[in-house]
């Protein structure tokens, strides 16, 4: 399946929150209807100022991977900035080992130094 990590920025004051999902469309329209949604992300969409942007987008081979990936990406973004409005991580996942393991075999241990690099997590 493929996984989609994107992210919302409040354009009025830089803060933004991170998510992931297989269908960017359906999650927006879900960020956006939905009444009973108490996720951060509703604040930025109700500011009515924001810009949306996909941060990573590839195959994975099960949801926990992609929560795995999508929780690097809240940790790396809270490391270097303040504006993360993510208040916890992405659900419990099983098998992280596992993934943490090819993933450090395929960066080398430098996935955090690689996001950074190709500008896929922006530093303020």
């Amino acid at each position: 399946m493929i996984i989609n990590i994107y992210k919302l920025t409040d354009l009025t004051n830089g803060n933004f929150y991170i998510g992931s999902t297989k269908n960017i469309k359906n999650r927006m329209k879900v960020h956006k209807s939905n009444n009973n949604n108490t996720c951060i992300s509703k604040k930025i969409i109700e500011n009515n100022n924001y810009k949306l942007e996909i941060l990573d987008k590839r195959f994975i081979y099960n949801k926990e991977e992609g929560k795995v990936l999508e929780n690097l990406y809240i940790l790396i973004s809270k490391k270097y900035s303040n504006k993360c409005l993510n208040i916890c991580l992405s659900h419990r996942f099983q098998n992280y080992r596992k993934w943490y393991d090819r993933q450090k075999y395929l960066y080398g241990g430098k996935k955090e130094k690689m996001l950074i690099k190709r500008n896929l997590i922006k530093c303020n």
